[in-house]
């Protein structure tokens, strides 16, 4: 008897762990932008500081300073920008996913950041 109870437990156990299904969602790989397309800074890179938050501190108080206005300046001004070696801009590599900032890029913006070092950084 006592067999048997163990058995039936066994047999439900492994039913409710096969029962178990678990979805493992990969998120979507970024798709880096095309880098024969012109990258604008003032409707491409500029909204990528206010969508992550950038501007609650980078406003004006403390370098870089952001906003709209000022951002290509302040960025250029405070050496931000390495045209020869894009990938390592600081404007790119401290809020790259994975960098020493708090806040950081998506992968799809930090690829949008990349590109528009690598096509020469324009005040488009």
């Amino acid at each position: 008897m006592q067999r048997i109870k163990y058995l039936i437990i066994l047999i439900f156990g492994i039913f409710v762990l096969n029962a178990c299904e678990y979805d493992f969602i990969e998120p979507p790989k970024p798709i880096p932008p095309d880098p024969t397309d012109t990258i604008s800074f003032k409707t491409e890179v500029v909204p990528i500081f206010g969508e992550q938050g950038c501007l609650v501190c980078h406003s004006g108080t403390i370098n870089p300073d952001l906003t709209v206005a000022n951002a290509y300046q302040s960025i250029m001004n405070n050496n931000l920008v390495d045209i020869d070696n894009p990938e390592l801009s600081i404007i790119y590599t401290k809020p790259v996913p994975g960098g020493s900032h708090p806040n950081t890029y998506t992968p799809d913006q930090s690829a949008v950041v990349l590109v528009w070092i690598q096509q020469g950084a324009n005040d488009n």
